[in-house]
């Protein structure tokens, strides 16, 4: 039985969520590798300038993404709703391609290391991936200073009162 593009690309897609969202949405994408105890661990990393005051980023582990959507070289001034789809069994070359440069600068620092990928980039993830999600806002000093989440969570626990501080 033969699928057309169409029915592949739905088939690809099933069962994911697009990051960053809400479609067109887009980001940049970049590898990160983390060293613990000797051994590694590859994140993918989704930055979204969301407005000049609100930046996401989004980490997920390599082996949750299911696809990509990125601009065809072909084509780079075009918009998302036209950049090709590629599955996770075309990009798995690229990736490891990267990774083992990763682990190469890791092997001369312990420090985390990231190696750029896609300029602009919609990564599609399970929907069940688990995601490291980093909103960052710009304010203002005084709004800073009184925000309550910086409360240590050590003051306070769930058998006792919160401290006036929180």
């Amino acid at each position: 039985m033969d699928f057309d593009q169409s029915q592949q690309t739905a088939l690809l897609l099933a069962g994911t969520v697009a990051l960053p969202s809400p479609f067109p949405a887009v980001g940049r994408v970049s590898l990160v590798l983390v060293t613990e105890n000797g051994s590694h661990e590859t994140f993918v990393k989704i930055f979204q300038v969301v407005s000049d005051k609100r930046m996401i980023t989004r980490f997920v582990r390599r082996e949750d993404i299911r696809a990509i959507r990125a601009p065809s070289p072909d084509a780079p001034d075009c918009g998302p709703e036209t950049w090709p789809i590629t599955g996770i069994n075309k990009l798995r070359v690229e990736i490891d391609d990267k990774q083992e440069r990763l682990v190469d600068r890791a092997s001369r620092s312990p420090a985390p290391t990231e190696i750029g990928w896609l300029d602009a980039a919609i990564v599609y993830v399970s929907e069940s991936s688990p995601v490291m999600h980093r909103d960052e806002v710009g304010v203002t000093a005084a709004v800073s200073a009184e925000d309550v989440g910086f409360c240590s969570p050590i003051s306070a626990c769930c058998h006792r009162e919160r401290p006036s501080c929180c």
